[in-house]
């Protein structure tokens, strides 16, 4: 098991890896099994001041927490129309505690946020955003026996996808 971000398609072509667990934006080129949507929402200290559904253009007006090669970024247009200051982190567990410190605000997927509800708060997002994520393999022709099994069972367990 490889902990990786969109160095998981390098890895994938260079038969380094198997299989990938990631989100769809990886997928392009791929054998992609979607397996589940999850929401995005907004990511902020427990005593923030806003309260009900917010827009991700507004928590791009202050300090944004996010990490290079996260699916967040691929949704944010690249020119806002403002400048705005970001903050880089190596992984989610960094930008929960960034927030939890009131460094900044972010935007995560929900799976990201299990056991980390004491921590911080979340908001949702307007409109509503979400990830999918799913199993990647450079061919599921080609892919190993227990890769083909776990892409089965992983089917067996999918939510409900639009």
């Amino acid at each position: 098991i490889v902990v990786g971000g969109r160095d998981l398609a390098q890895r994938l072509q260079d038969n380094s890896i198997d299989i990938a667990f990631a989100d769809e934006q990886l997928a392009a080129g791929f054998d992609w099994t979607p397996i589940q949507d999850a929401p995005l929402v907004a990511v902020v200290p427990l005593d923030h001041p806003e309260q009900g559904p917010v827009r991700l253009e507004s928590l791009l007006g202050g300090t944004f927490i996010t990490a290079p090669e996260q699916y967040v970024e691929t949704i944010i247009a690249p020119d806002t129309g403002t400048r705005r200051f970001k903050i880089d982190a190596a992984d989610d567990a960094s930008i929960i505690s960034m927030v939890e410190t009131g460094l900044g605000v972010s935007v995560l997927c929900t799976l990201s946020l299990q056991g980390y509800a004491h921590r911080v708060r979340t908001l949702p997002l307007q409109p509503p955003m979400h990830c999918r994520f799913g199993l990647l393999v450079k061919s599921r022709s080609s892919a190993s026996q227990a890769a083909r099994e776990l892409i089965q069972y992983a089917q067996s367990l999918t939510f409900d996808l639009p």
